[in-house]
């Protein structure tokens, strides 16, 4: 906990770079095949 205290914005600009990178990575993927099919089962209406 020190460690985040001593360091509050180094860590959240981290934190907002890992979240950037990661929708940038949601946004390429191809959609899983998983909730494709439950969609078309009618088992998954969200997501």
């Amino acid at each position: 906990m020190t460690y985040y205290f001593d360091r509050p914005s180094e860590i959240e600009a981290e934190i907002q770079q890992e979240l950037q990178q990661l929708e940038q990575i949601r946004a390429t993927a191809p959609p899983s095949r998983f909730p494709t099919r439950m969609r078309a089962e009618g088992r998954l209406d969200h997501l």
